[in-house]
């Protein structure tokens, strides 16, 4: 704790704490702007790095139901009225006020598969000061009848929303496919590929193991990602060096094996049931 002490940022960045004026160094205090905030804590915000905006409106819904059955008895209806945008507009802004007034200021956040209404979120989170990522999710199989993209649609748009992303500074895209069941091999490929038009660098996110229905089809994603990543042409289309996977509930020794050999920076594993001993013999980085 630094009482009554200086905080100096440069470019939006914190460049140093001193005890007195005096120990400001001189390129600093030249024409700087001062604020004196008096008795008041200054202190670091929350993060939520795993945030699903169109779900706001049903929280705390359906919490007798397992994953499968509460994502099409409650999930996918709701998200659906995002298609709506006056709906997004009004739902979108009372989250993000919540947030900010509960200190909130940084995130990671899935949109819904919308991408008129991903780009008001944007515009939201950032005109109330929040920072970090928002993805318009892909999902082009077993959605339902309003929520489902075919394959086309979902690279297209997803495309088009990247490029329209450039009119924020905060607030950047995300690429998100939502998990496996929603999401075909072909998609898989062209989102990777898109990774690297784009020249995106850490920004997947991606559920991966939340319910045993998943576990079966963890082989075929780790294939999928083994394959995209060892590949002769992978300087071409590979997916980048890492990932936000989130819901890691039921794993095992080659799940870290398979991303360890895959992935070179970072993993984040968050909100799951977890066997942190799996994590010791790799280079993973656990958060939860």
């Amino acid at each position: 704790i630094l009482s009554r002490g200086y905080m100096v940022l440069n470019d939006g960045k914190i460049a140093g704490l001193y005890k007195n004026e005096a120990e400001i160094p001189a390129n600093y205090t030249a024409n700087a702007i001062k604020h004196d905030f008096g008795d008041k804590l200054i202190l670091q915000a929350f993060c939520d790095t795993h945030l699903h905006a169109p779900q706001y409106p049903m929280l705390g819904m359906g919490m007798d139901l397992p994953l499968l059955e509460w994502l099409n008895t409650y999930t996918f209806n709701t998200e659906a009225h995002f298609a709506n945008t006056e709906f997004a507009t009004k739902c979108y802004t009372a989250l993000a006020n919540k947030m900010i007034r509960n200190g909130t200021t940084r995130c990671c956040t899935f949109s819904s598969l919308h991408r008129e209404s991903t780009n008001i979120l944007m515009r939201i989170f950032e005109k109330v000061g929040l920072t970090g990522f928002v993805g318009k999710v892909n999902m082009d199989r077993n959605g339902s009848v309003d929520l489902q993209e075919t394959t086309i649609e979902s690279i297209l748009g997803t495309q088009r929303w990247i490029d329209e992303c450039k009119q924020f500074k905060h607030i950047k895209p995300i690429i998100t496919p939502r998990f496996t069941p929603s999401c075909t091999n072909e998609l898989m490929e062209q989102l990777a590929k898109i990774t690297k038009q784009y020249n995106f660098n850490r920004d997947i996110s991606y559920f991966i193991s939340e319910c045993l229905f998943f576990f079966g089809s963890l082989f075929f994603v780790f294939g999928l990602l083994y394959d995209f990543a060892t590949r002769k042409d992978k300087d071409e289309d590979s997916i980048k060096d890492s990932l936000l996977l989130y819901h890691t509930l039921y794993n095992c020794g080659a799940f870290f094996y398979v991303l360890s050999s895959i992935f070179v920076l970072y993993r984040y594993f968050c909100s799951g049931f977890q066997d942190l001993n799996l994590t010791l013999h790799t280079d993973s980085e656990v958060s939860f």
